[in-house]
């Protein structure tokens, strides 16, 4: 079976173009335990923000592969073929949310439709990697980013007297990421979530500029369960 980076066009090892602090984690829920049904995810913050929710929901194992790294950067490349190198566990569904970090484009050619192309070649690439060890696939788009809210804010919000205000910024690139993700889950027949839509229908509120409080992990994980069951 051929390794993530095979699946790769190209792996960067540019230091100038990673976060001042680059992290990433893995987590294996019920260790001890290989028979119990497993669904991994493979993302970032937002994804562990709801990984031990889904776990309860579920009854499954949830483990998870996080990262703060671009998609074709020699660190998750790594860590990518690191984690199944040998690997003990079988999944019966894996869901994919990756993409919040790394929104700028890089600057060796400060260019965002490359950029763009890029993100597409890597995630097809994670994605084809991943079918080969799960035929049972959720792809679920990045959430929307907005202005974090003042303190006050947060009182008139949970009462639907104002809403919270988006970053249009940082979200044009997140809608065009999105749309990259719905068409390569379309290309290969997976199953697709459209978070931002749901999220939007409530008034949970986020506690930074991406990540929701707690209250809403649990609608949150119930509408990832749809789905991937």
């Amino acid at each position: 079976m051929k390794t993530y980076r095979e699946h790769l066009k190209r792996v960067y090892n540019n230091t100038h173009d990673r976060e001042p602090i680059e992290w990433g984690n893995t987590w294996i829920d019920k260790a001890p335990d290989t028979s119990t049904k497993r669904i991994l995810l493979v993302g970032e913050s937002t994804s562990r923000m709801v990984r031990s929710t889904l776990a309860r929901l579920s009854g499954y194992a949830v483990d998870m592969i996080g990262t703060s790294s671009r998609l074709d950067d020699e660190l998750f490349v790594n860590q990518i073929d690191s984690y199944f190198n040998n690997f003990t566990y079988r999944y019966d569904a894996i869901v994919i949310q990756i993409g919040h970090h790394g929104r700028e484009p890089r600057r060796e050619h400060n260019d965002i439709e490359q950029d763009y192309r890029e993100y597409r070649e890597a995630f097809d690439a994670l994605v084809t990697y991943l079918e080969s060890l799960c035929p049972n696939i959720t792809v679920e788009t990045i959430f929307d980013s907005i202005i974090p809210n003042k303190k006050w804010h947060k009182f008139f919000i949970h009462r639907g007297w104002i809403k919270e205000k988006k970053d249009n910024v940082i979200n044009s690139v997140t809608t065009r990421r999105n749309l990259i993700m719905q068409e390569v889950a379309q290309e290969h027949n997976l199953k697709f979530l459209d978070i931002n839509p749901i999220v939007d229908r409530t008034n949970y509120i986020h506690t930074d500029h991406t990540h929701f409080e707690d209250k809403a992990k649990e609608y949150i994980a119930a509408e990832m369960l749809k789905v991937i069951e």
